[in-house]
């Protein structure tokens, strides 16, 4: 909270001292210059301090016109010569409507603390000049409370169109989003769809010495990827020269090795196979053609033919 604050009076003595500022700068004469001096309920700061030796200004509530002393509620250090925006931090909060004395004291045993209070009012004492301590009286003024409460309340609004502006704006791109996602959605659900015939994606395959890589496999259980001979163009089965095991689902990047070189003058087929039994164990062969049979697609087997590239 901050107050409008009013000088009352700037009590130093010499009236011919105060005639000008020059002329106080020159004989360095005490002063507290507080035109344009702003305070909080916490702070105070006063635009230009004037000391002729290492001091402090400090703050004293008021009763009936007079300054509560030895007691103070905040003070700053200031060293000799004039002191420019000092900062008064505040043990209280001040109250609108009071009277406050600000009041210069020297550190008169030099340690940069200020001591001067009950029990210790020979030590820090204030600053007299012509039998008077230099002090100004500033009021802190209700009116202002009122322009701070009005201020508040605009900036309230204000952020609070802020935040429903952005709210809206979040609400429309979340809806955007959704409905990309939504979109997204759709489309993989037609890639699935798509997907529901198991098929060997043998497009950009590699094959050569003992190994074959194909890079997607889709099928709808867990089954392998089996590698056949051929001959007269037909797949040499139940026999097979290598195979691997297929997760359902995508699988991406699957290699089959086989136990000897592929041949270059040789066509081979890779066919699909059920892991019938689940046993994950590839059992298909000479007597064993009722378990992890081939995977049939329109009553076809599904197969790819491939000659490897040496």
């Amino acid at each position: 909270m901050s107050f409008k604050v009013h000088t009352l009076a700037a009590l130093t003595a010499g009236a011919s001292a105060l005639a000008g500022a020059a002329a106080a700068q020159d004989d360095m004469m005490p002063m507290i210059m507080v035109q344009g001096v702003t305070a909080s309920s916490n702070q105070i700061i006063v635009p230009e301090v004037m000391v002729d030796e290492p001091g402090f200004i400090v703050v004293h509530r008021m009763e009936d016109g007079a300054p509560v002393v030895p007691q103070s509620i905040g003070h700053a250090y200031v060293d000799a010569g004039t002191s420019d925006d000092v900062v008064i931090d505040l043990d209280e909060p001040l109250m609108a409507d009071e009277q406050y004395t600000l009041m210069l004291h020297y550190d008169t045993d030099g340690d940069g603390t200020y001591s001067f209070g009950e029990g210790m009012t020979d030590v820090d004492t204030p600053v007299v000049m012509d039998g008077a301590p230099v002090t100004t009286v500033f009021a802190t003024a209700a009116d202002a409370l009122g322009e701070v409460e009005a201020a508040v309340a605009e900036a309230a609004g204000t952020v609070v169109e802020g935040v429903q502006d952005v709210a809206e704006g979040v609400a429309e791109g979340v809806e955007g989003v959704a409905e990309d996602v939504a979109a997204g959605v759709d489309a993989a659900a037609e890639e699935i769809d798509d997907l529901d015939a198991p098929m060997i994606m043998a497009d950009g395959a590699t094959a050569g010495g003992m190994a074959v890589t194909v890079p997607q496999v889709w099928i709808d259980e867990p089954g392998f990827l089996v590698v056949h001979e051929m001959v007269d163009g037909e797949p040499v089965v139940p026999q097979s020269i290598g195979h691997t095991a297929l997760v359902a689902g995508m699988n991406e990047d699957v290699t089959v090795s086989i136990g000897e070189e592929f041949s270059a003058d040789e066509q081979y087929m890779l066919m699909l196979h059920y892991d019938t039994d689940g046993d994950g164990v590839y059992s298909f062969g000479e007597g064993m053609t009722d378990v992890d049979t081939p995977v049939t697609d329109d009553g076809a087997p599904v197969t790819v033919t491939f000659q490897p590239s040496m």
